[in-house]
């Protein structure tokens, strides 16, 4: 079965790279931002547009670390692309059940993500191909180390590189999406925007929120 959807995977890969529109190339970092996450039980995250994407644009995402010129091997990878339609500005796109079967409300996506609850990050980029970044778009964390590094990513932790507070496992943004980008990358970076659920610590006999 693995086996499968890996082929399944390659196949839609293949068929993005086809029809890829060249505009895509011209994503830079905050295009888009993350506006929530989640690394417990139904993984799940969501990202807004915060530039028109033109149709068949086409998105990596990846949980893996990067060392400074490649990412690590062994963590997931999802592939999203916009399909035939353009999608506007401040458009907020979901990705939910990233273990298994990803699906999303605009485009289509395949692959897959395993948040670990105890930490982890994912990146955003666009590229010809999963884990060959020729340029990265966004990123986010609840843990700067899980980035491995930002080195030659051009993203800058607190503003093109979300980190959420440690031990955070589910972040959903509460703000203005309808925000103009400097404003909502602004806004994005400041936890009292944020319905936050944060794992729990033991401390000898006591469970404590950290």
């Amino acid at each position: 079965m693995k086996e499968f959807k890996i082929l399944i995977l390659l196949s839609v890969i293949v068929i993005s790279l086809l029809v890829y529109n060249k505009k895509a190339d011209k994503l830079h970092r905050g295009d888009i931002a993350f506006v929530s996450y989640n690394s417990k039980g139904d993984d799940y995250f969501s990202i807004i547009t915060l530039k028109q994407l033109q149709p068949h644009t086409v998105i990596y995402f990846t949980d893996a670390e990067w060392n400074g010129n490649h990412f690590n091997l062994g963590e997931g990878n999802l592939v999203w692309s916009s399909g035939d339609q353009t999608i506007p500005s401040n458009t907020e796109i979901q990705f939910k059940n990233i273990k298994t079967s990803p699906t999303t409300n605009y485009g289509f996506s395949i692959g897959e993500l395993r948040l670990n609850a105890n930490g982890d990050a994912i990146f955003a980029y666009v590229g010809e191909s999963p884990k060959q970044p020729s340029t990265f778009i966004a990123a986010v964390s609840n843990d700067a180390l899980e980035f491995g590094t930002l080195i030659n990513t051009k993203l800058t932790a607190g503003h093109t590189a979300i980190i959420y507070p440690k031990h955070t496992y589910q972040a959903n943004f509460q703000g203005d999406k309808s925000a103009t980008k400097n404003n909502l990358i602004e806004a994005l970076n400041d936890f009292n925007n944020y319905r936050l659920q944060k794992k729990k610590r033991r401390l000898g006999n006591q469970l404590i929120k950290t």
